[in-house]
């Protein structure tokens, strides 16, 4: 172990060109969301961030210097800066994003507050719930997405997707039907489309047997008034 600490300390030594090179993401996700882009850089950032003081901490036990572009003390405390705005700008972000859609976790009691929500919003809404019971959820961007939304990455029962339709009207089969071809490319084991609008009697025919399911702005409604209850969202 020892025989390592000086290569140790030479990495150490760059580490902000390395941090730096860890945001390069957010202006190099073509086709994805700015706020997603960048929340995937921070948390890149972050990651590293925590490895490299792993490292320092290993150095300081050892009793061996920690080498940088500027002395000691100041390599140190910017280190110790710089981690720590990353992750109040991450957290800060999270809360930006996310501020109208807990509140409408707690409070949307109709298929109108659904509604007068942003489709991003709307989209976040969805991600949280099902965030909500432990799953992982990566928003996908518009760009080449295949018509999905989101990924549901599961513990026990593989990948599904979401698609997220802000609507005042009613999705017909073709959406549907899109939807499924869609479920296949992506390899899913589920789908789930989930709409402020309604479904014509041809889309939920259509999707009967097949592991696909349906909420409109109603049964959307109930949901969020079940895990309310679950949850203790009040």
């Amino acid at each position: 172990m020892r025989d390592l600490l000086p290569l140790l300390q030479l990495i150490f030594a760059f580490w902000p060109l390395t941090l730096l090179a860890a945001l390069r993401g957010w202006w190099r996700g073509r086709g994805e969301r700015f706020p997603i882009a960048i929340r995937r850089g921070l948390i890149s950032f972050l990651i590293l961030w925590f490895l490299f003081a792993i490292a320092g901490l290993l150095l300081i036990t050892h009793q061996l210097p920690l080498l940088g572009f500027l002395p000691q003390s100041w390599n140190t405390a910017a280190f110790i800066v710089t981690g720590a705005a990353a992750g109040s700008l991450l957290l800060g972000l999270e809360w930006w994003q996310n501020r109208g859609v807990w509140h409408a976790l707690r409070t949307a009691r109709s298929v109108q507050d659904l509604q007068a929500l942003s489709p991003g919003d709307f989209e976040e809404l969805v991600a949280a719930f099902f965030r909500s019971f432990g799953h992982r959820v990566r928003r996908v961007g518009k760009t080449g997405d295949h018509g999905v939304d989101l990924v549901v990455y599961t513990r026990d029962q593989g990948k599904w997707i979401v698609q997220c339709k802000r609507y005042r009207s009613s999705v017909g089969e073709p959406v549907v039907r899109d939807f499924f071809g869609a479920m296949h490319h992506e390899a899913a084991s589920r789908g789930f489309l989930m709409t402020t609008g309604s479904f014509t009697p041809q889309a939920m025919e259509w999707v009967r047997g097949k592991p696909i399911t349906l909420y409109d702005g109603p049964g959307l409604v109930k949901l969020l008034r079940s895990c309310r209850k679950m949850r203790r969202w009040r």
